[in-house]
């Protein structure tokens, strides 16, 4: 007797409304790494991942972590560190050419995401920039 009298059966919860979802958010960020110099709407990115705004946000940040802002800036930022690395181009130049809009708004977002300024990223070598992230990271 292996049925419970008074008691519905147990259903699996369908996984394919919540494997749609992350399919959606994988676009959605391909869209951003493809597009990340471009001016990148919430609407645009929700119409990518076949969402309303709304709740591509919210799964959006369940499955990244991050806002789809937040992501892209951090995508942006990325890309502004291999320009600085292997390039001895201005940093103004770096920071429009990646996508951001003025220089200002730039090295703000650069120090929160990495903790210097690209000036200070671009004068330290690969093996000292390890070595304060380690430490920075240890000291959390």
């Amino acid at each position: 007797m292996g049925a419970q009298l008074g008691r519905a059966p147990r259903l699996e919860p369908s996984r394919a409304p919540r494997r749609l979802a992350r399919d959606g958010v994988h676009a959605a960020l391909a869209a951003i790494e493809q597009g990340s110099t471009e001016e990148l709407t919430l609407g645009e990115l929700a119409r990518v991942a076949g969402m309303s705004p709304y709740h591509f946000l919210r799964v959006f940040k369940r499955e990244t972590g991050l806002t789809p802002h937040r992501y892209l800036l951090r995508t942006r930022v990325f890309h502004a560190l291999a320009l600085l690395r292997d390039t001895r181009r201005p940093v103004t130049e770096i920071a429009l050419d990646v996508g951001f809009g003025d220089l200002s708004n730039f090295i703000h977002t650069f120090r929160r995401e990495l903790g210097c300024s690209p000036r200070a990223f671009r004068q330290t070598t690969p093996g000292e920039w390890a070595a304060a992230n380690r430490r920075a990271q240890g000291a959390q």
